[in-house]
């Protein structure tokens, strides 16, 4: 069992509950994370030892490392929310609080039934579900710069990191170039989904993108053409309505996709993937390896 101790929804009376339920399956060994990585590490470790199923409990980010550390092998993922989001739980089913995600992943244990989710990649590392590059990735920098635990603080630092975002970006010339099956888009913003629908605020599903899904054997892509206080003004609140953000005039989408290049056309490229800032790069491939990934749910 691998643990993160800094996972915002989770305290150390959740963590030692959830350790005694699952010690009564049999011997269990708790592993903290310490640093950044150090969950992928772990994974490979006992995906190399023959371990069957890795408990993993933390966030999205910690999940993503989990998942980089088991792609390929036969040990399979069960994963215990305890983020701030938890989308990539929500989208296999599991509930939000760690607690009662505990139960369902015991069961889940006692009846082994692995599914084979395909995972998305970015300059070869490995994505659960989004993964983004130009405005969204800024977006999550600057989040980054100012972590809290408490939620609504969290939520009112996204609002500020997109707004200041799109004031720098806005009316500017296009950032990168996106280039998918012989055709080229320029834009300021890219979104590659690997999940049918994200849940970023609570239950309330956000579809950006069309035709993704976790066993898809593609990706699906939102190109932000265009960046302005308008587009922030009026795209977040198609997607609160429940419609896609191909939708939107500033928005063009592409579906079934199995590779992509992003070129830059204005310095480096900012990207993220599940949430966490990866870093600039001088050029960007997205691929996706269907059913790389073994997870065990509900």
């Amino acid at each position: 069992m691998i643990a993160n101790p800094r996972a915002m929804s989770l305290s150390g009376e959740a963590l030692e509950a959830i350790r005694l339920a699952l010690s009564e399956l049999g011997p269990i060994e708790l592993v903290e994370t310490d640093r950044r990585g150090h969950a992928t590490e772990l994974c490979r470790e006992a995906a190399a030892n023959g371990a069957e199923a890795v408990v993993v409990i933390g966030g999205d980010g910690t999940m993503n490392e989990a998942a980089n550390g088991l792609a390929g092998s036969r040990t399979a993922l069960a994963p215990i929310p305890a983020g701030c989001t938890n989308v990539f739980a929500r989208a296999i089913g599991l509930a939000d609080d760690p607690i009662a995600a505990t139960d369902q992943v015991i069961a889940a244990l006692c009846d082994p039934r692995p599914r084979a989710v395909d995972l998305g990649l970015v300059n070869g590392r490995a994505f659960l579900f989004t993964s983004a590059v130009g405005f969204s990735a800024e977006v999550i920098r600057r989040m980054h710069a100012h972590v809290t635990h408490r939620p609504l603080v969290r939520q009112s630092w996204f609002a500020v990191s997109a707004l200041a975002a799109a004031i720098e970006l806005r009316g500017g010339a296009p950032t990168m170039r996106v280039s998918c099956e012989g055709r080229k888009l320029d834009g300021a913003g890219l979104v590659v989904q690997n999940a049918s629908a994200l849940t970023y605020m609570g239950s309330r599903e956000v579809g950006l993108c069309e035709g993704a899904g976790l066993d898809t054997g593609s990706l699906s892509l939102a190109v932000l053409r265009r960046v302005g206080l308008g587009t922030l003004a009026t795209l977040p609140a198609r997607l609160m309505i429940g419609r896609n953000a191909i939708s939107h005039p500033a928005v063009s989408g592409l579906t079934d996709v199995v590779q992509v290049e992003i070129e830059p056309l204005a310095g480096p490229l900012q990207v993220e993937a599940d949430g966490e800032y990866l870093g600039e790069f001088e050029s960007v491939t997205y691929s996706v390896a269907p059913g790389a990934l073994r997870v065990l749910s509900c």
